[in-house]
């Protein structure tokens, strides 16, 4: 079952050769429980073609859907205060506070 629409983020990964774009791509599936840990780096479950497979390299672009939870962090205190306004963070009140 796909997210809301809302929810979802397209993603995309580049990278020159053999700088771990499939690497990356098996443990983001493996984060999700689709592969185990142990086959994760190694599987190269987006390169489906038997050509890829064989030759160990990514010819043709492939898609996934995957879930995942977003957990804002949390606002330190001088962020929270600044000026009196909570998560103002915009960095110019001190600025206009200090000219008047």
């Amino acid at each position: 079952m796909l997210p809301p629409p809302e929810s979802t983020r397209l993603v995309t990964i580049i990278a020159h050769v053999d700088h771990g774009k499939t690497t990356l791509a098996d443990n983001l599936i493996e984060s999700n429980g689709i592969i185990s840990e142990r086959l994760a780096g190694t599987l190269r479950y987006l390169d489906s073609d038997a050509e890829e497979q064989r030759r160990g390299i990514t010819m043709r672009a492939s898609a996934i859907g995957l879930r995942h939870s977003y957990i804002p962090p949390k606002m330190s205190q001088n962020k929270q205060k600044q000026n009196g306004k909570v998560g103002s963070g915009s960095g110019s009140g001190s600025a206009s506070s200090a000219s008047s």
